[in-house]
């Protein structure tokens, strides 16, 4: 189960400096042409326990040969204190930021990072 609240790109945010970090990442490893569309506050818990959360952010990919949109985001690993960065693109199944979380924890629930 996951909650969510939206803010647009033209809202004013306290973490813009945590968006440029992940736009820098997109526009190098997924797409240069990528645009913010939108930052979306993501909850994500299994068995009334939190998995993860934070904020995802929704980048337009307008020429991208694959997906018109990609949700990305990063996060902290407090044990050895280094960021990893995640991409999904908006291709079915995947067609929401929380999917994209879902999945992302599945793969690495599977690789035995989690």
């Amino acid at each position: 189960m996951s909650n969510k609240n939206k803010r647009s790109k033209n809202d004013t945010s306290k973490d813009n400096n945590q968006c440029q970090i992940v736009l820098g990442y997109v526009q190098r490893q997924v797409y240069s042409g990528a645009e913010l569309a939108e930052e979306v506050a993501v909850k994500e818990t299994y068995n009334n326990e939190l998995v993860w959360q934070g904020t995802v952010y929704v980048f337009l990919l307008k020429g991208h040969p694959k997906a018109e949109k990609c949700y990305a985001w990063y996060s902290d690993d407090p044990a050895t204190g280094k960021r990893k960065f995640y991409s999904v693109l908006h291709i079915r199944p995947i067609d929401s930021p929380e999917k994209a979380v879902r999945a992302s924890i599945v793969q690495d629930y599977r690789s035995g990072k989690l």
